[in-house]
């Protein structure tokens, strides 16, 4: 468990792109573009996690939506940078970051 809490750490250590840190507040990145110095013409990706679909939505047919097939996907751009911002619930985050998850397309992003 030490190896991964250093990886995390080294990676947590990591800098980018300041333009990405006025983008990405309170948000996951990953993605090809976590490490380039590149990212005109890029798509950059984050996880918004949030409390719940609720908090997130409000009384929306999107709660429903999200809960049914997460994560939701929404485009987003600010200062030239477009991103696609994924919105998982805290709760559906771990449960899809788990190797016994039956689907694998959030935990293979995290493993």
């Amino acid at each position: 468990m030490s190896e991964l809490k250093s990886l995390i750490a080294e990676e947590l250590a990591q800098a980018v792109d300041p333009r990405v840190s006025v983008f990405a507040r309170a948000v996951l990145f990953y993605g090809s573009c976590l490490r380039t110095t590149e990212l005109d013409g890029q798509m950059l990706d984050f996880y918004l996690i949030v409390s719940s679909y609720e908090a997130a939505y409000g009384n929306s047919w999107l709660v429903g939506a999200n809960r049914r097939l997460p994560p939701n996907v929404f485009p987003a751009e600010h200062g030239g940078l477009v991103a696609k911002v994924a919105v998982l619930s805290e709760t559906d985050f771990h449960r899809l970051n788990r190797i016994t998850a039956s689907a694998v397309s959030v935990w293979a992003r995290f493993a």
